[in-house]
């Protein structure tokens, strides 16, 4: 199965900046929804997939600004302008994403909603393809037997580049010392396949997934 992975809020953002405001009769802001609809529309025509999911950022706080006050704290929030398209969006999208503890909304608590996630983790293994990011080791338990675990890793400097980037080039030393003492927690795991970034080839990396899932 061809799965395409959108971030949605790049492209919502790149749309919303990027086109003149348009709006209904109503006064509904529309120039970031027409925006995005139109560059799906290209991927879609371009690449033939056949699944799709489109990730978006949630409110909730993630491990980032738990371990560091500041991250994200020079960023003004979303305009109301482009806040008021995204319900519509995601309902054009007929969607739902799950990414992080995303799965907490399955239950009221913890253990019945994991026990459910893990249902839909095992189904999946005999099923349609699912995909699970982990950044956490606590949730390596979830995965079931059969689970093709890929696993993804940069060098330390490259991922100081990076967050720095989102950080208008400066890396506060709590963040420094979080990417630190995380980088290469994952190594020791196991794992069927290694996504090195810069190095890996992607498209033969994601053929040889396809021939062990069939």
């Amino acid at each position: 199965m061809k799965l395409m992975v959108i971030d949605g809020n790049s492209i919502v953002n790149r749309s919303f900046y990027g086109i003149r405001p348009l709006t209904t009769r109503d006064g509904l802001y529309t120039n970031a929804v027409y925006g995005f609809v139109t560059t799906l529309q290209r991927l879609l025509d371009e690449e033939e997939p056949e699944a799709l999911c489109v990730t978006f950022d949630r409110r909730e706080p993630t491990f980032r600004h738990l371990e560091y006050e500041g991250y994200k704290a020079q960023r003004k929030g979303m305009p109301e302008e482009l806040a008021q398209q995204m319900p519509v969006l995601k309902e054009e999208l007929d969607a739902e994403i799950y990414t992080g503890k995303d799965y907490l909304r399955l239950a009221k608590d913890e253990a019945s909603a994991q026990k459910l996630f893990r249902e839909r983790l095992r189904d999946a293994v005999a099923g349609n393809s699912l995909i699970y990011v982990i950044s956490e080791k606590e949730h390596l338990s979830l995965l079931p037997e059969g689970a093709v675990r890929v696993l993804a890793t940069a060098d330390l400097d490259t991922i100081r580049q990076r967050f720095a980037s989102r950080m208008r080039g400066n890396l506060p030393a709590p963040v420094a010392a979080m990417l630190e003492r995380s980088h290469g927690s994952f190594d020791t795991e196991p794992h069927e396949f290694h996504l090195i970034s810069g190095e890996t080839d992607l498209e033969e990396l994601c053929n040889q997934i396809v021939s062990l899932a069939k």
